[in-house]
């Protein structure tokens, strides 16, 4: 598995660390790769919705809180299995705060 962020290579390297020190993670500043992928800024919608308030307040039981952008915060994300080149599963994300089931995840990875 291999995160793409938009920080610095040290920003990067600070919040894994801190929440996953055994993942790798590359810095795409210029979001080049999330381009590449197809991913846009969201909207109002995708930002503010009814729905990325619950998402916020399942982060904030989990002990997260929103800090300073060092990026572009109004990019969705995207999250991707690429095999031989080729995408062979996406997460479609319906606003900001939602995220794929990722222990599942690693098992379609790993099986």
């Amino acid at each position: 598995m291999l995160f793409i962020h938009q920080g610095s290579p040290r920003s990067g390297r600070r919040f894994f660390n801190r929440f996953w020190p055994e993942a790798r993670a590359v810095s795409d500043k210029t979001a080049d790769l999330y381009s590449e992928f197809g991913l846009v800024r969201g909207g109002t919608k995708e930002m503010f919705g009814l729905p990325v308030w619950k998402h916020a307040l399942r982060a904030i039981r989990k002990g997260a809180f929103v800090g300073k952008p060092t990026h572009d915060p109004w990019l969705m994300p995207g999250a991707f299995i690429v095999e031989g080149g080729v995408v062979v599963w996406e997460h479609d994300y319906d606003n900001i705060g939602d995220h794929p089931d990722l222990p599942s995840l690693t098992n379609f990875v790993t099986a």
